[in-house]
């Protein structure tokens, strides 16, 4: 699966504006040029740290930055069969293999939000 980021940009753009911060705002918080935003905008790939400085000055996920679905738990979802749990693993792994090194970290990152209490801690 790779992100469509002229969707994505246009997310962007709607986060930015539903916060009512302008081009130049959301550029002065992350110390870049207002061009950057821009681009980003219509379609370039957005940084990791840009995607952070949305999610977190707008309301937004990244969930919804990345793929405009919201998502949320529904115990009716989780797994219940081995099949579904293998199913589950495998789009895990190809998300974490994918050739996108800011899709693999965005990945980890949020695999350590949510189960780092359950995670070994690392020597």
């Amino acid at each position: 699966m790779e992100p469509n980021y002229l969707e994505i940009g246009k997310r962007l753009q709607e986060a930015r504006k539903s916060a009512n911060m302008s081009q130049q705002d959301l550029a002065n918080l992350m110390n870049v040029s207002s061009s950057y935003v821009k681009n980003t905008e219509r379609g370039g790939k957005p940084s990791i740290s840009y995607l952070f400085t949305v999610a977190n000055n707008c309301s937004v996920s990244f969930d919804w930055l990345l793929t405009g679905t919201h998502t949320s738990l529904d115990l009716k979802q989780i797994p219940n069969s081995n099949e579904e749990t293998e199913d589950l693993l495998d789009n895990l792994r190809n998300i974490l293999n994918t050739a996108d090194p800011d899709i693999r970290i965005w990945a980890k990152v949020q695999l350590q939000k949510m189960f780092g209490e359950y995670l070994p801690a690392k020597k």
